[in-house]
């Protein structure tokens, strides 16, 4: 539909592909990747179906080899009912299936969420700190991912003058946190990967420019290889990598 899934397979297969251009040295791929979906071609599911709809597509793979290790990583999140860092349904499923019932437990990696509307560098960090992790990211079991970068650097011609939001080292100008969660609560994300970088002018919101992205694999190779890939979606699919 917009080839998110492919860049996430990308990443979690091959980590950022920058890095494995650069040396031009064979990469030996130790993992296979498997995929369900969970979201419908058309329109979205009821929040009430989420952690179930979650279960089922983890009961398809798994049923298709049952003695497979698996990494389960899935970056859709969503701002229904957050509440300051209160369990939902969808976060209680997740707890659930990654306890398993103590006898089959599963590793599963969430992306925290990204902001979802303009960001600009006078927000920054400000912004960050104040929204909150969307859900099941509340799940106390579950690996939640935020993103952080050490992208700054800016060489393209058409941004000559531009200036990364984010210093190297800090937090990616996209990533959520729960800094407003209440007290009782878990404290994430509990890891922060690369998740790219943020560039402005001065002027306009700042933009996701390719320098300061991850590269990874396009959905649609007939037209090219390669795609730009950033935020807490790319960060949660390194640690799956990882």
């Amino acid at each position: 539909w917009n080839g998110h899934g492919t860049a996430m397979s990308g990443v979690a297969l091959y980590g950022d592909l920058q890095a494995a251009l650069s040396h031009g040295k064979p990469v030996r791929l130790q993992h296979r990747l498997e995929s369900v979906k969970i979201l419908p071609p058309k329109g979205g599911n009821s929040p009430e179906l989420y952690g179930a709809i979650v279960e089922v597509g983890i009961a398809k793979v798994e049923a298709k080899a049952p003695r497979r290790r698996r990494v389960f990583c899935m970056a859709v999140s969503s701002d229904v009912g957050l509440g300051r860092g209160r369990p939902s349904s969808w976060s209680a499923a997740i707890d659930q299936l990654s306890y398993g019932g103590g006898d089959r437990r599963r590793l599963m990696i969430l992306a925290s969420g990204n902001l979802r509307d303009e960001i600009t560098a006078a927000d920054y960090p400000d912004r960050n700190d104040l929204a909150e992790a969307e859900s099941p990211a509340q799940a106390w079991n579950a690996l939640v991912v935020g993103a952080c970068t050490d992208k700054a650097t800016i060489t393209h011609p058409d941004f000559d003058g531009w200036t990364a939001v984010a210093p190297v080292g800090d937090l990616s100008p996209s990533s959520r946190t729960s800094g407003i969660w209440d007290r009782q609560w878990s404290i994430c994300p509990d890891v922060v990967f690369e998740g790219g970088n943020f560039a402005h002018d001065g002027v306009n919101p700042a933009s996701a420019i390719d320098d300061l992205q991850l590269l990874t694999t396009h959905y649609r190779p007939n037209l090219r290889l390669l795609d730009s890939f950033g935020d807490t979606s790319a960060a949660a699919a390194l640690t799956a990598n990882l």
